[in-house]
């Protein structure tokens, strides 16, 4: 987790970090509330610690397969007598746009605009003002089961925190990872995190589909730990330390690593070759699943940047390779960029979407006309938080 604040230039500015093992969750979904309440208490505290600062309400992301997004459209016609376009007819195109789209069942966690089109002509940004009969919205919403959603802001609650806004994983790492040429000419963006893997595409600079796979590095761990009968610690260790999910990769098949059984002593030596033979399965069959999930998609053939992977499980050596080989497209890997506070400490993918949900929140905030809740010079900061595993759980 972060603890930052909004910068007199509108941007984040990192204040402190938190790397705990968080506990309670399972492929993106909390399943035990106390444990996630005291990941989160002690995260916040060691972020404030260093500093003396003090946290009072978050931005969480949130992921796992009953996250969905969908396109839709909304259709007003401008009563204004001379026609103009005012604020209140977009807001009531997204609301017809929302109206039409979103079940009962489900609670709405973002609302991205594609495109406005008056009167047939499409591609226009900003409407108000302009003249027209005819205004639709284009809008891609991000929804999820309102249970889980629940249960997350209950954890935040209990926790003693406010919770300013939850937004999707996916999003935020987009914000920290992509460049602007990138989201405009086609883009594939995976965040291979521990328990899911959440895929995001872009093009002509705004997102157009988004999908969660309950697949990620956890499950790597957990076939390591049962092809070599070691405890899940010594398989993430041996998976960190020594995976390659490419075994042709290997030059140094004569490298043997001592183990340890669940005693902690020494247990047996296993070769790089036999844990590439177990991992490099298991991210195949993420990327597969992925590459199925974009060609249903329909935009396989416009990704004119290829594929950027982010997460913790992008760190696998050979990763980079292994996606090259099975997308047939150009693939490079993801860190949060323009980092200035604590380089050394965020600069890797594991936190590309704590940086980004920082900016990504604010700028939706902002969209949304909300003022900071501190002044600049208040020494209270806001906390950022992203509820997913991290540090050891991320990879």
């Amino acid at each position: 987790m972060l603890l930052g604040r909004e910068s007199e230039k509108g941007k984040g500015e990192i204040l402190g970090v938190g790397l705990v093992s968080f506990s309670g969750l399972k492929k993106g979904v909390i399943i035990d509330l106390k444990k996630s309440i005291a990941s989160i208490e002690k995260a916040v505290e060691e972020a404030e610690r260093p500093k003396n600062l003090t946290a009072h309400s978050l931005f969480v992301n949130i992921n796992g397969n009953h996250v969905k997004g969908i396109n839709c459209q909304g259709t007003v016609e401008i009563s204004n007598k001379n026609q103009e376009i005012l604020k209140g007819d977009v807001d009531n195109s997204i609301q017809m746009a929302k109206a039409s789209s979103i079940s009962t069942d489900r609670q709405l966690i973002d609302g991205i605009c594609q495109e406005y089109i008056v009167d047939s002509q499409g591609g226009i940004e900003k409407p108000i003002g302009m003249f027209g009969k005819k205004l639709e919205a284009k809008v891609f919403f991000v929804t999820g089961e309102k249970n889980p959603i629940h249960n997350v802001e209950k954890s935040i609650s209990e926790a003693g925190f406010g919770l300013d806004a939850i937004h999707l994983g996916a999003l935020a790492s987009a914000e920290s990872v992509l460049t602007e040429e990138e989201k405009g000419i086609g883009v594939l963006l995976l965040d291979l995190g521990a328990g899911t893997t959440e895929m995001a595409i872009y093009l002509n600079g705004v997102i157009k589909e988004i999908s969660v796979l309950p697949l990620g590095g956890d499950h790597i761990t957990n076939d390591l730990a049962i092809g070599l009968r070691v405890p899940l610690t010594e398989s993430e260790r041996l998976k960190k330390n020594y995976g390659w999910c490419l075994e042709s990769l290997i030059t140094d098949h004569k490298l043997e690593i001592p183990t340890v059984n669940s005693e902690g002593k020494s247990f047996y030596k296993v070769g790089l070759t036999s844990l590439a033979e177990i991992i490099e399965p298991r991210a195949e069959e993420i990327f597969f699943l992925s590459k199925q999930m974009l060609d249903r998609s329909g935009y396989a053939n416009l990704i004119g940047a290829g594929v950027v992977l982010t997460g913790g499980t992008s760190l696998l050596k050979g990763i980079e390779q292994l996606g090259k080989k099975i997308f047939k497209m150009p693939v490079r890997i993801g860190k949060p960029r323009n980092i200035v506070e604590f380089e050394k400490t965020i600069n890797s993918p594991i936190f590309s979407t704590a940086v980004g949900l920082l900016d990504y929140g604010l700028k939706k905030r902002r969209e949304a006309g909300h003022r900071p809740r501190f002044s600049q010079n208040n020494p209270l900061v806001k906390c950022y938080k992203k509820v997913r595993k991290t540090f050891s759980d991320f990879f």
